[in-house]
C-alpha cells in the first residue's frame, strides 16, 4: 500500500511540474512573438551579437538582419566619386536619396551632439518642439523633462516618428510652439515653400545651414548629399521673403550657422 501511495504521489508532483513548465513555456513563447512584433514594427535589424544576447530570438530574426545588413550600407561608406554620383542621380530625379539616412547608427555623430545641445539652449521657453529630421533624436536628450517632444523623419526612428518626406509632402501642422530642423535645409529641392510652410504654421523655428560661402567646395557638398547651396545672406533673405524674421544668429563651427526666427504672421 505504501509503494502505491508513493507512486501516485510522484505522478502527481509530474504532473504539476510538466503544467508548471508548459505555462512557463506559453508564456516565453507570448513574450518572444511581442518581441519579434515589435522588432518588424521598428523595421530593426537584429545582428548575430544581438541574437546571441537574446537567444530568444536566435531562429526568428537573424535571416531579417542578414537580409537588412545587406541591403543597408552606410551613406559614408562609399567612395566620394559614388556618393556625388548617386547624389547627381537623386538630384536629376529630384528624389530624397534614402540610402543616406536609413543607417544612422553606425555614422560618426558626435557633432550632431553638440549642435543639438547649443540649439536646445536657443530655444528658450516653450512647451513642445517638432524635431523635423530627427535623425538620432539627440535634440530630445537636452530639453526640459516637461517639453513635449515631436519626432519627424523621412524614415522611422521609433514608434512616436511622424514619417514625412518633404520633398514629396507638405509640412503638416505638428500642433507644437516650435519646429526645429538641424541639417534639414540641405536636403530639401523646394527650400523658399517649406520657409512658407514654416511661417504660416509656427510661431518660431530653429533652423541650421552650412552655407556655400562658408563650406564651397562643391565636391564636398555633394558628398554630403546637399542638394542646394545658398550663400547665408541669399538664405536670409529667403527668411525674410518668407515671413521669418531672425531672432537670434549664431555661427556653431567653421562651416555652420543655427538661425532662431520667428514668424511675422504671429505677433505677440
Amino acid at each position: 500500500m505504501k509503494g502505491i501511495v508513493q507512486k501516485a504521489f510522484n505522478k502527481f508532483g509530474y504532473s504539476i511540474h510538466q503544467a508548471a513548465t508548459l505555462r512557463e513555456l506559453h508564456r516565453e513563447n507570448a513574450e518572444l512573438r511581442k518581441r519579434i512584433h515589435d522588432l518588424e514594427f521598428l523595421g530593426a535589424a537584429v545582428t548575430l551579437p544581438q541574437v546571441e544576447r537574446d537567444g530568444s530570438v536566435a531562429g526568428t530574426a537573424t535571416s531579417q538582419g542578414d537580409q537588412d545588413s545587406r541591403s543597408v550600407s552606410n551613406f559614408y561608406d562609399l567612395d566620394i566619386k559614388d556618393r556625388e554620383r548617386i547624389v547627381s542621380d537623386a538630384i536629376g530625379s529630384r528624389q530624397t536619396l534614402m540610402s543616406r539616412w536609413e543607417a544612422l547608427a553606425q555614422e560618426r555623430t558626435e557633432g550632431w551632439a553638440i549642435r543639438a545641445q547649443r540649439a536646445a539652449s536657443m530655444l528658450g521657453a516653450v512647451s513642445s518642439v517638432a524635431d523635423v529630421g530627427c535623425g538620432m533624436m539627440t535634440l530630445e536628450k537636452y530639453l526640459p523633462r516637461d517639453v513635449r517632444y515631436v519626432p519627424v523623419d523621412v524614415v522611422r526612428r521609433d514608434v512616436r516618428t511622424i514619417v514625412i518626406d518633404l520633398n514629396k509632402e507638405a509640412l503638416p501642422d505638428l500642433g507644437t510652439d516650435c519646429i526645429v530642423g538641424l541639417g534639414l535645409l540641405e536636403y530639401l529641392f523646394d527650400v523658399p515653400a517649406v520657409l512658407r510652410r514654416i511661417a504660416s504654421v509656427y510661431r518660431m523655428a530653429l533652423l541650421s545651414y552650412n552655407p556655400v560661402d562658408r563650406i564651397s567646395n562643391m565636391s564636398e557638398r555633394t558628398g554630403h548629399a546637399w542638394v542646394n547651396h545658398y550663400t547665408e545672406a541669399d538664405l536670409e533673405a529667403l527668411f525674410s521673403l518668407s515671413g521669418l524674421q531672425i531672432e537670434e544668429r549664431v555661427h556653431h563651427d567653421a562651416t555652420q550657422t543655427i538661425w532662431r526666427l520667428k514668424s511675422s504672421q504671429y505677433s505677440e
